[in-house]
């Protein structure tokens, strides 16, 4: 595992957000749904995941898809022998999907870095099946904006207006990456649009680390 991979375990082991707010909340909502085949997208080192399957009284089958192979190859050296686990090196949108593979799709933090969410969440809803679980966890962007307007006022009513890009350092790696500032209320128009129903939102409203998960359900593409 390189110096990166282990900084972002590191980081990922040591990060109250994950461990004491977004892993518990998904892992209820999984155990709820209890969906037999999960695709994790932009899983990283695959600690998300593991921290869900350790809370579940099931064994689904897990698919972790990421653009770093060294960060995958952590995730199979972590992964614990009992759980069922596939990784995949590449971009979800290049990925050749198969119709009704997923049963859930998680997106944790990862929607931060994709431009074209509603490409993203049309593909998810095309090849999931009906009633397929997405749950998106996303930070509060607000807090960021606010931070960032102290020196560029006017990026506030272009927040308003729809997404926007403020430079930022990942607290992993410290390497830069496009922060994409999205309002909640935008996100979830966007997924509804494309097919899916809202089920569960909770709010962990830590000042420090805001963050939201989402919950939606697929509905059918019948008329």
């Amino acid at each position: 595992m390189d110096s990166q991979a282990e900084r972002w375990e590191t980081g990922s082991r040591d990060d109250p957000i994950r461990n004491l707010f977004v892993i518990p909340t998904l892992a209820r909502i999984v155990e709820q749904q209890r969906p037999q085949t999960i695709l994790d997208i932009g899983a990283g080192t695959g600690y998300v995941a593991r921290g869900i399957e350790s809370l579940l009284s099931f064994e689904p089958t897990w698919t972790l898809i990421d653009l770093d192979a060294e960060r995958l190859h952590a995730a199979e050296i972590h992964c614990p022998k009992e759980m069922r686990l596939e990784c995949l090196v590449g971009n979800v949108f290049d990925w050749p999907w198969e119709v009704g593979r997923f049963e859930a799709v998680l997106i944790t933090f990862t929607l931060l870095e994709i431009e074209d969410v509603d490409r993203l969440c049309a593909l998810i809803s095309e090849h999931t099946t009906e009633g397929a679980l997405l749950a998106v966890t996303m930070p509060d962007a607000w807090v960021d904006v606010l931070e960032y307007a102290a020196t560029e006022p006017s990026i506030i009513p272009r927040y308003v207006e729809g997404p926007i890009e403020i430079p930022k350092l990942d607290k992993f790696t410290g390497e830069s990456y496009p922060f994409r500032a999205t309002r909640i209320e935008d996100l979830i128009g966007r997924i509804v649009k494309a097919g899916f129903d809202l089920i569960d939102l909770e709010h962990n409203r830590n000042v420090a680390q805001s963050a939201f998960v989402l919950a939606f359900r697929r509905r059918s593409h019948e008329p």
